[in-house]
């Protein structure tokens, strides 16, 4: 009696695992064989032509299309997927973090620059204005991240439903 109820909540314990396990979009890379999971749920932005887009929360219909919103879109017609997953959050939060180091360096090395009219400190001024543009782009590229998320091409990723 007790083997039997032992096998019956086991079989019911991986049901419930394999039954939660279905509505997601598989991103998979086709080089590199990486995964991303994108669950039911998560807002996901979906360009489906060069100007049609749709931004709302992921809704599975069958084993070949999804929704977004009011929207129904066969997985074929998908061009490109963005989301934020843990990855694009921690790269954005790096990339501003760094980026603001880099550009508090460049304006306070401006600060020790004396004026003068030498050309050693015209190519100094270049090189710092140079790290200052760096970190700005740094900054602006984690910002990026971090609003937008991560993107997944048609042709680098294939999409499917588990």
């Amino acid at each position: 009696m007790k083997t039997i109820q032992l096998f019956i909540s086991f079989s019911l314990a991986v049901l419930s695992i394999l039954h939660g396990q279905e509505n997601q979009l598989v991103l998979t890379n086709r080089k590199t064989h990486r995964v991303r999971v994108l669950e039911s749920g998560e807002m996901v932005r979906i360009k489906k032509d060069e100007n049609i887009r749709a931004k709302g929360f992921l809704t599975i219909i069958d084993s070949a299309a999804i929704a977004i919103g009011k929207d129904t879109i066969p997985l074929s017609e998908i061009i490109r997927v963005d989301a934020k997953t843990v990855d694009s959050r921690s790269t954005g939060a790096v990339l501003i973090v760094l980026g603001t180091g880099v550009l508090a360096f460049g304006i306070g090395a401006f600060e020790y620059l004396e004026p003068s009219s030498s050309s050693d400190d015209d190519s100094a001024v270049g090189a710092i204005a140079g790290i200052c543009i760096l970190g700005g782009g740094m900054v602006s590229g984690g910002i990026k991240k971090l609003i937008v998320g991560q993107g997944y091409k048609s042709k680098n990723w294939e999409y499917t439903i588990r």
